[in-house]
């Protein structure tokens, strides 16, 4: 929705990625241009010129309308003219070409001599794929003013990319390949640093506030960037000591101040690239422009000094803690949080280890189960205190990354389709122009977007779980025909049979997971979600209830159910545990053949984690070199741009996957631990793999992902709290069911059955009071809380003296006399 005529706003477009991480609410004064702001007194200070509060008590809707009016009441025509236009306030602010400014979209955008790589700034690239003959079909068409076919909108899409990625005052280079053999283009995309100022005063971006001027965070501002920490990137550093070599000059450090870590610069950019017009954004929806062929990809480029860092003090760094902080600043708060729950998991699994092994030696050394009865008790009361403790930890996280007020306010994704409807939707809830009361719409403009009926998606949403429950139903009788193939190795091969069917059980557990991978991500791509946090989300729950059947369904056959079983009701297929002396006379189960299963699963799973993260990678990236430069070995093996080697990276895939790994494996822990005790120290072993492969991936096989911010890990959280609440229920039934301790101590199946039942209650009303003795927030985090408040609202003060000092003293008279003239002062 946008003002009439005032300046224009929106929400900022933020696709996948937030652009906000936090803001207070806005503040729009500061952002009208200079040459039309008015200029407020105390008294007129209790509502902002475009009735946003900030910070102040709210005024009356006819208030709103009159400061609204007073814009143009002190304004010329030419000022109100050139302030309705965002890019008037940013030609202002960053002083642009009129030539620049004056730029049409369909103009040729020409093709420069390729850069020295040590001496080019950039961030983004963009890259295309037009060949010659391509280029001049297309231009003879403009010339005769035919139609332009689907095949060559690539080449009207390239122009008008750059084009008007110049006119927001981005600097933009466009270089061919210097392989012969292909006919990629390369826009290399940066901003000079008063744009991304200018820019990032314009979102309200939080930055961190210097500890002399009370530290916490505050909305950036250009009047005072005194106030905030700078911070210092290698990599420009490096490129503008170079530039000062070639001229000889020596650098001004005051005006070199950089204000933004790597990943805000980022993502500064990709809001000028895609944000709305009236935002300063060029409202290019570049994962559209991929979507349809237009573009072959973009991605931000790594930075090397702070990758190799990284690289040395996070993926060589061997078993000690990470810098969640420096990874943060690079890759941003989405793929730190995971970093995050990935160590603190590793660190709790030492304690979960540290108990588990001398519970699996004494119950191996006196053939008992009490042991890994005791155990599967204290694992319970383990995974209620590592999730308190771990959103104790994330507030913390959320507190020292000035997350704890984060919004994810999100544009519709590429794929999504609907009809043009007059409106808007926020938070899944979809606000009709007609539901719009009359006064709100006269103070609004209509704005038509993408509408998909919430009917609709609720019909896909249902007709999905078909295909699934049908998958789950397959899978359960692929597992039946495992496990008859375990029966018949068995009896040829003895004893070797059982590991050689727990191996293909394993293998078919992991090749399942991948197939199922697609259908999941085909059927959330039909269910035409809107904005990609909710697709993530379905997808997540897709993916995890399939993964819950392939993963456990075989263990829980033989937890409870095989010993006796005649599958496919054939006597020749009748299974049974390898050993009579396991039996627990009441039950199906076999213990020893669950503890056999469970661990290989655990071992198959290492091994595959790091086939998937290194090995399978490093092919995908030396077949990719091979392919585009096929012809040219010379080329294939020579020193290249690195725009053109981060090209030929592994897109960046997310962490759906590796978050669903390890929650895979928690859930082997919790559900299972009374038959297994070693789990956790298998596990241990596989995170401080996993945590040295998935940076060495992220960091040299992968290209760098989109900044993406988030303040928790989401739904994986409640799908941990559930696989906590049936480990209660699972390791209860395991110790009645399947261990023999409680049978040969109580006698009677009833009696197991009223021990079961009351350990099972005794354990969930523990878990219930350790949740609620354990606030979800440090005292310390809220007692900071309190303290940035009252800073904030001094710094605040600070800046709007400063703002009101730079202001002209002539044209606040003026403002003062219309404030006279309408009975304000």
């Amino acid at each position: 929705m946008v003002l009439k005529g005032v300046v224009t706003v929106k929400s900022v477009r933020t696709h996948t990625v937030n652009m906000h991480a936090t803001f207070k609410p806005l503040n729009l004064r500061s952002f009208v241009p200079e040459a039309f702001a008015p200029k407020r007194t105390e008294k007129d200070r209790s509502v902002d010129v475009f009735g946003i509060p900030n910070r102040y008590p709210k005024s009356k809707p006819e208030e709103v309308r009159e400061q609204a009016q007073l814009i143009q009441l002190s304004t010329t025509d030419e000022e109100e003219e050139e302030g309705t236009k965002l890019e008037g306030v940013f030609s202002a602010a960053m002083g642009l070409n009129k030539a620049q400014k004056t730029l049409q979209s369909e103009t040729e955008f020409p093709i420069s001599p390729a850069p020295d790589p040590n001496t080019v700034d950039y961030e983004y690239v963009i890259v295309f794929d037009c060949t010659p003959e391509e280029e001049r079909a297309y231009r003879e068409i403009r010339m005769n003013k035919q139609q332009i076919p689907d095949k060559l909108q690539k080449i009207r899409w390239k122009d008008r990319i750059g084009n008007k990625l110049v006119k927001k005052g981005l600097s933009v280079l466009l270089v061919r390949s210097q392989n012969e053999y292909e006919h990629i283009q390369y826009m290399l995309v940066s901003a000079p640093d008063a744009l991304l100022e200018a820019t990032a005063e314009f979102i309200r971006l939080e930055l961190p506030v210097k500890e002399s001027y009370g530290g916490g965070f505050s909305a950036f501002t250009r009047t005072s960037k005194d106030m905030f920490e700078t911070i210092e990137d290698p990599d420009k550093r490096e490129v503008e000591e170079s530039n000062i070599q070639m001229d000889d000059e020596a650098p001004d450090i005051e005006e070199d101040a950089q204000f933004f870590s790597s990943v805000q610069q980022q993502m500064l950019i990709r809001h000028i690239m895609e944000g709305e017009n009236h935002m300063g954004g060029a409202n290019l929806d570049l994962d559209e422009r991929r979507h349809e062929g237009h573009i072959l990809e973009y991605f931000p480029v790594h930075h090397d000094k702070q990758r190799e860092w990284l690289f040395k003090n996070w993926t060589k760094a061997g078993p000690r803690w990470q810098p969640i902080d420096e990874i943060r600043k690079y890759f941003g708060e989405y793929t730190a949080l995971f970093f995050a729950y990935m160590e603190f998991s590793t660190y709790y699994l030492i304690a979960a280890a540290a108990v588990g092994v001398p519970c699996f030696i004494a119950g191996m050394a006196k053939d008992s189960d009490w042991p890994g009865t005791i155990y599967s008790i204290f694992l319970a009361v383990w995974a209620t205190i590592f999730l308190n403790f771990w959103k104790r930890y994330n507030s913390k996280l959320n507190w020292s990354w000035n997350m704890m007020e984060f919004s994810n306010k999100e544009s519709p994704r590429a794929g999504f389709y609907g009809t043009k409807s007059k409106g808007f939707e926020t938070d899944g809830v979809w606000v009709a122009w007609e539901d719009i009361g009359s006064y709100q719409q006269r103070l609004l403009n209509a704005t038509e977007t993408k509408y998909y009926p919430k009917t609709r998606r609720i019909i896909r949403l249902t007709s999905a779980m078909i295909p699934l429950t049908l998958m789950c139903v397959g899978l359960c009788i692929i597992t039946i025909a495992i496990m008859s193939l375990r029966i018949y190795l068995t009896k040829r091969l003895s004893s070797l049979g059982g590991y050689v069917g727990s191996a293909v059980n394993a293998i078919t557990i992991l090749a399942l997971n991948q197939v199922y991978k697609y259908l999941a991500y085909y059927l959330t791509e039909w269910e035409n979600h809107r904005t990609q946090t909710g697709f993530d989300n379905w997808l997540i729950i897709k993916s995890f209830i399939f993964q819950f059947v392939n993963s456990y369904v075989s263990l829980y056959y033989i937890a409870f159910f095989k010993n006796g079983a005649k599958l496919w009701g054939s006597d020749d297929l009748s299974d049974k545990c390898a050993s009579d002396q396991q039996e627990n006379p009441i039950s199906g189960g076999c213990l020893n053949e669950l503890t056999i299963q469970l661990g290989t699963i655990l071992v198959i799973n290492t091994i595959s984690n790091q086939f998937t993260s290194i090995i399978l990678p490093f092919g995908i990236n030396f077949g990719k070199i091979l392919w585009r430069n096929r012809g040219n070995i010379i080329h294939t093996m020579g020193d290249r741009p690195k725009w053109e080697k981060e090209t030929e990276l592994v897109d960046d895939v997310g962490v759906i996957d590796k978050y669903s790994q390890l929650v895979i494996q928690y859930g082997y822990i919790v559900l299972f631990a009374a038959a297994f005790p070693l789990a956790p120290l298998i596990a241990l072993l596989n995170n401080l793999l996993n945590i040295r492969s998935y940076s060495a991936q992220m960091l040299k096989l992968n290209n760098r992902p989109h900044y993406r911010g988030a303040k928790d890990i989401g739904v994986w959280y409640w799908i941990l709290e559930l696989l906590g609440a049936m480990g209660v229920i699972t390791n209860c039934l395991i110790i009645g069911y399947t261990h023999r301790a409680f049978i040969g101590w109580l006698g009677t199946p009833l009696a197991v059955l009223v021990a079961i039942v009351v350990l099972e209650h005794i354990l969930m009303v523990a878990k219930l009071v350790v949740e609620v003795a354990i606030p979800d927030v440090p005292h310390d985090v809220r007692a900071s809380i309190a303290i940035k408040e009252l800073i904030e609202e001094q710094v605040y003060a600070e800046m709007n003296h400063r703002r009101i000092k730079s202001d002209d003293p002539t044209r606040r008279n003026a403002h003062l006399e219309v404030l006279k003239q309408k009975g304000k002062v």
